[in-house]
């Protein structure tokens, strides 16, 4: 009977302490696997993403580059092409005669009003005052 009572003690001590570390492994099993996965994620996981993420990233910037190269090229054979047409020589040469032409006038005029109109009036009056000297003179002959 001895052996029946340590029996059903050591079975009631065993079922306790099953019972208590059971409730300890519950109450501790979300913080001990949180933390254990949050070092395999750190130690494992996050560098493999890293890399991923740097491969991509110059993946991407390779392709920006490839893709802005091809547009620049395409804009410049465009702007190369517009500028050598017809259309745009015929266009710039009017804008060009439009905001030109009114200083040009106005140069013209002022200039023709303080040189040369001035100059012409000078020379054709010295020569009738010639051209009278020699009437003169050959009248009196």
């Amino acid at each position: 009977e001895f052996l029946h009572a340590r029996e059903a003690q050591n079975r009631e001590l065993r079922d306790s302490l099953l019972q208590v570390l059971n409730q300890y492994v519950m109450n501790h099993f979300t913080d001990i696997i949180g933390n254990v996965l949050t070092m395999e994620l750190q130690r494992q996981l996050l560098p493999r993403v890293n890399a991923k993420m740097d491969q991509l990233q110059n993946q991407m910037r390779l392709e920006i580059v490839q893709k802005l190269n091809v547009f620049d090229k395409t804009v410049k054979e465009n702007i190369a092409q517009v500028v050598k047409s017809k259309q745009f020589l015929d266009a710039f040469g009017k804008s060009v005669l439009i905001g030109v032409q009114t200083s040009l006038q106005t140069a013209f005029i002022e200039s023709m009003s303080s040189t040369l109109i001035p100059a012409y009036e000078k020379s054709s009056q010295n020569m009738f005052q010639q051209l009278h000297e020699a009437f003169s003179i050959g009248i009196k002959d």
